[in-house]
């Protein structure tokens, strides 16, 4: 990760205010990602924050004594903004693991919207997904920098 990626993240709802917060808990408007503030980057759900070194930008996993000029990684969020994934952009498809766009459509839909591909019989990805839920396609895109 380079300071400046932008990396989508799977839809939740909005609070009151604007600002995403989890599905999980939503009668506490938990927020989950708020601009301004650094959070931890963790290789999955409730595994242990990855260690870096700043100096090399070689990535750890997680341990117990971290080794000699190793810091734990963080990020910053900048800014949150919501995206429909049908309208990605080249360089946001490119930073998403380095698709094309159609690719990064193929990818999200496989994940988010099941379809049988070879079930279109002569329409194409782009007029399939067109006629689907936008909320299918509505993703969180957030703009961080690592911590120095």
């Amino acid at each position: 990760m380079k300071s400046g990626d932008i990396q989508n993240a799977v839809s939740d709802v909005l609070n009151e205010t604007g600002r995403p917060y989890s599905k999980r808990y939503p009668e506490a408007l938990r927020i989950k990602y708020q601009g301004g503030y650094d959070y931890a980057v963790q290789p999955g759900r409730t595994k242990s924050g990855l260690w870096w070194n700043p100096f090399t930008h070689e990535i750890m996993p997680p341990v117990t004594v971290p080794w000699k000029d190793f810091v734990p990684l963080r990020i910053r969020i900048l800014s949150i903004r919501r995206e429909d994934v049908r309208n990605i952009s080249e360089a946001d498809a490119l930073s998403e693991g380095g698709y094309s766009p159609f690719e990064y459509l193929c990818l999200w839909t496989s994940m988010h919207d099941k379809v049988n591909l070879i079930s279109l019989k002569g329409s194409t990805l782009q007029d399939y997904t067109a006629t689907r839920p936008a909320a299918r396609y509505d993703a969180w895109v957030l703009t961080f920098e690592v911590v120095k």
